[in-house]
């Protein structure tokens, strides 16, 4: 391991040009299976140029190190990353201790725009923090990513001339807390085999997409393949929270596989979920695979748009034309899964509001598809404080019809469990949700104690639950959990559901929506958390009996009416 303060003489008076180039030389010297650590030194570790990394190789910030981009013409007029693996390199970690950061040009993130000196190409952002081109076997750990011009984290893909590594592959990004960033708190364009886990993307804004993570494919021989996104934290970013958007993908694609579960999303500008496809007006267009969002809770979705103003698109999750059923047999078609999904505190109905909690949509024109559908709500918990429908599709009336749809679930709303379905025709749309409000069988109705606290549940197979929680935390660090968790009859969890209270500065109530499994020994709701966590009026009810696959409530009508009126309280 090279220790650069300490091989090449670097101190608190150490010129730029001098830390620059200390870095350089402890990277050629460093050789395959070498370590280079950067240690804080009582200054930043100014870089002036992209750093490119080698194969096997680790780079290492030590406990407050920070790598800083210079002010200077290349990061300031020019979108190249701070630090770069590129295509052909593969066994790379970036890792800190948790206090390492990678930092851009603070001010470069606010309100620019020019012209890229190398390109000719007019944009409005400057360079990513890390970026990785086509690069394998990457460990991304415990780092810091702020004030970058661009993406604070970027994967992508190479030309099609790199046909056996157009994506990056197998990467790790593990503890990386993202934040105050121009473009993007983590862009994926192409990947296969990647974990995304226990990290933060927060307070992106500037350019769009504006996104805490973006998936993004930028050409057709890219790929989205085996990617988990979970246990993260998405909030606070201008635009989406979590944004898929395929539009460049097509028929000739891999079928796309992502899991997004346990995330956190909070605070978001537009919506919570964003899934789009915009370019559909021909069959090749239609693209296969699936995206599933399990155990996740959106809060306080659809602030502001990208100008600050209220975004007439606002949703917790937000679908613009996901295809309905093609010639292809279903399979072979996009399907997009929401199993245990809790959305709280949508924004209000205030003028050019559009939607409430979830919205579907399509374009008039060419681009709109035939159908518009392949979505499925399982065990959905809203909790809403105005009186809309909890479910709306805004579709083109003469073009798009609405096919196979599923939602089941609860909601609790001054709208009851009314939806708005547009378009020219249902087909094969089956929404049976139950109204909070008409819930009396209270298995739970108390304080379950502080931390450590359990409580044993008389609790039956295969029936959907509602449990109901109020509580706060005083940080984002303290996560405090309420779980219902059924174990075997050798005491091993067989299931564990329940609610994440995550928020920073007030009293929160959530609503998790929950199947028990057949066959369990023993069920028991549990508190876990930091010290004087104790969430206060806890509710657990009994749902009903979970139907047959198939069995529902068909939906053939341009809308349906409201629901009862739930309990008070919502719309804090």
């Amino acid at each position: 391991m090279i220790d650069v303060a300490e091989a090449f003489g670097i101190t608190a008076e150490s010129s730029a040009d001098e830390t620059d180039r200390a870095i350089r030389r402890a990277f050629n010297q460093a050789g395959p299976g070498g370590t280079v650590l950067l240690n804080d030194f009582g200054a930043d570790w100014v870089v002036n140029d992209t750093l490119f990394l080698p194969s096997d190789f680790t780079l290492r910030l030590g406990t407050n190190a920070v790598v800083q981009a210079a002010d200077n013409p290349t990061f300031r007029d020019n979108a190249v990353p701070l630090i770069r693996g590129t295509v052909g390199r593969e066994n790379i970690t970036i890792e800190s201790d948790g206090t390492g950061t990678i930092r851009g040009i603070a001010d470069v993130i606010r309100g620019i725009s020019g012209e890229d000196s190398q390109t000719g190409n007019v944009f409005n952002f400057r360079g990513h923090g890390v970026q990785f081109f086509s690069t394998r076997n990457v460990t991304v750990r415990n780092i810091n990513l702020d004030n970058h011009g661009g993406d604070g984290l970027q994967f992508i893909g190479a030309d099609p001339q790199f046909a056996d590594q157009n994506w990056v592959e197998n990467r790790l990004v593990e503890g990386v807390v993202s934040t105050n960033n121009r473009r993007q708190g983590f862009s994926l364009d192409s990947g296969r085999n990647i974990v995304v886990r226990d990290s933060v993307f927060e307070a992106t804004r500037g350019e769009n997409p504006s996104s805490g993570i973006d998936l993004e494919p930028t050409f057709s021989y890219e790929r989205l393949e085996n990617i988990l996104i979970e246990n993260n934290v998405i909030r606070g970013n201008r635009n989406d929270g979590l944004q898929f958007a395929l539009s460049n993908l097509d028929a000739s694609s891999a079928p796309v596989s992502v899991t997004a579960r346990g995330n956190w999303i909070e605070a978001n500008g537009a919506a919570g979920i964003f899934v789009g496809q915009f370019r559909l007006g021909q069959d090749d267009a239609q693209i296969s695979g699936e995206v599933r969002i399990e155990d996740t809770t959106i809060v306080g979705s659809g602030l502001f748009d990208q100008a600050g103003n209220a975004d007439e698109n606002v949703a917790a999750v937000r679908i613009v034309q996901n295809p309905g059923p093609s010639a292809r047999s279903r399979d072979e078609d996009l399907r997009l899964i929401f199993d245990g999904l809790s959305i709280a505190d949508t924004a209000d109905n205030r003028p050019g509001t559009r939607f409430g909690p979830i919205g579907i949509t399509s374009f008039a024109g060419a681009e709109a598809p035939d159908t518009v559908g392949n979505v499925t709500f399982t065990d959905l918990g809203v909790l809403d404080g105005f009186d809309r429908p909890f479910f709306e599709t805004r579709l083109v009336a003469d073009r798009a019809a609405l096919e196979n749809v599923r939602v089941d679930g609860v909601v609790g709303s001054p709208g009851g469990t009314g939806v708005v379905l547009e378009g020219r025709a249902q087909t094969d749309v089956d929404i049976d949700v139950t109204d909070l409000a008409t819930l009396t069988e209270d298995l739970v109705a108390a304080d379950p104690g502080a931390s450590g606290a359990s409580l044993v549940l008389d609790l039956a197979g295969n029936v959907q639950y509602a449990l109901l929680a109020e509580a706060s935390v005083a940080t984002l660090g303290d996560l405090g959990e309420l779980n219902v968790v059924f174990r075997d009859a050798a005491g091993a969890e067989v299931l564990t559901r329940g609610l994440d209270f995550r928020n920073v500065d007030e009293d929160l109530e959530l609503l998790r929506v929950f199947t028990s499994p057949v066959g369990f020994a023993s069920a028991e709701l549990v508190v876990e958390g930091p010290a004087g966590f104790a969430p206060a009026d806890v509710r657990l009810f009994a749902v009903r009996a979970v139907p047959e696959p198939g069995v529902g409530v068909l939906l053939g009508l341009g809308a349906v009416g409201v629901g009862r009126r739930t309990r008070s309280g919502r719309g804090r």
